[in-house]
């Protein structure tokens, strides 16, 4: 089947990201997103389908088996915020 997209930012605004991974790790088919966000790629029923970028949480679902021979999603991309301990730089040990 025929698993089309889109790919946005969950904050106010909705807008399509562009170069998100979309990936079937068991067989290991991919694509990327477009600049606007969408992707489009063959899958199977059953599939698990991961998305990720850079900055964002993963996210993965499961294509399900009652569907005909397409099926659409929207995902919404969290973003995953890292904070790094402060370090101090000085010329002698």
């Amino acid at each position: 089947m025929q698993l089309t997209g889109l790919v946005v930012e969950a904050n106010d605004s909705l807008y399509g990201m562009g170069g998100a991974f979309v990936y079937v790790p068991v067989s290991g088919r991919g694509t990327n997103t477009d600049y606007f966000g969408y992707f489009t790629m063959p899958v199977l029923a059953g599939d698990s389908v991961v998305v990720r970028a850079l900055g964002f949480k993963p996210v993965s679902f499961v294509v399900p088996f009652d569907t005909s021979l397409s099926y659409s999603v929207l995902i919404e991309m969290q973003q995953d915020t890292i904070n790094i301990p402060e370090i101090t730089i000085s010329q002698f040990p």
